[in-house]
C-alpha cells in the first residue's frame, strides 16, 4: 500500500511527497519524514513538510470521525471492521482515560506502528474528548513524534549503511522484548 501511495506521487517534488505521505494514517510522519531525508531534503525541511502533512487531517477527524463511523455501521459490509476498528481504539483509550490529556499526547508521541495522529483521533473520538484538548494533544505528541522520528533518523543516516540496520534491528529486538514482558505481567 504505501509503495502505491509513493508512486501516485512520483510526479510531485519532494516536499510534497512528505506532506502528502504525512496525511496517510498508513505512512503519517513515521515514514514521510525519513523518506524526505532519503530523497534528499534536509532534515529540518522534511521536519517541517511532515507535521504540516499530519497536521492537517486532525481537526476534520476529530470534527467527522464519529458521524462516519455511525453512518458506515449502517452498511452490513461496514460492521464487523469497524467493530474491530472501535475495540482497537477503546483498548487504547484505556490508557488515555487513565491518563487523561497526557495520556493522549502520548498515544500519538510514541512513533510505534498502530499510534499517531489517526489512532489519536480515533480514540479521542471514541472516548467523546473535548475537541480543543484533543486538538492540542495530538498536535503536541505529532511534534514529539516528529522529533523522535527525525533524531533517529538523523541517527542512522549519520551511523551508515550496516551499522543502521544492526541498530535498528537491536532496538526492534528491545522493543519486542519490552512488549513481551509487559503483556506477561497482566
Amino acid at each position: 500500500m504505501t509503495d502505491a501511495i509513493i508512486e501516485a506521487l512520483s510526479g510531485l517534488p519532494d516536499g510534497w511527497k512528505v506532506f502528502f505521505l504525512a496525511m496517510f494514517p498508513v505512512t503519517e510522519l513515521r515514514v514521510a519524514l525519513p523518506l524526505g531525508v532519503a530523497w534528499g531534503l534536509p532534515a529540518f525541511d522534511a521536519f517541517l513538510w511532515a507535521i504540516a502533512g499530519n497536521f492537517i487531517p486532525i481537526a476534520p477527524l476529530l470534527l467527522m470521525l464519529r458521524w462516519v463511523m455511525q453512518q458506515l455501521s449502517r452498511i452490513p459490509c461496514f460492521v464487523r471492521p469497524l467493530e474491530k476498528l472501535s475495540a482497537y481504539g477503546h483498548s487504547n483509550g484505556e490508557k488515555v482515560r487513565r491518563w487523561g490529556w497526557l495520556g493522549l499526547m502520548l498515544l500519538v508521541a510514541i512513533p510505534l506502528p498502530g499510534t499517531g495522529v489517526w489512532t489519536g483521533c480515533l480514540v479521542a473520538s471514541l472516548l467523546h474528548l473535548d475537541f480543543w484538548h484533543s486538538l492540542s494533544a495530538i498536535t503536541l505528541g505529532e511534534i514529539v513524534a516528529g522529533i523522535a522520528v527525525s533524531l533517529v533518523t538523523l541517527s542512522l543516516v549519520s551511523v551508515g549503511g550496516t551499522q543502521a540496520v544492526l541498530i535498528l534491528v537491536a532496538v526492534l529486538l528491545l522493543l519486542t522484548v519490552v512488549v513481551f514482558l509487559r503483556r506477561r505481567k497482566k
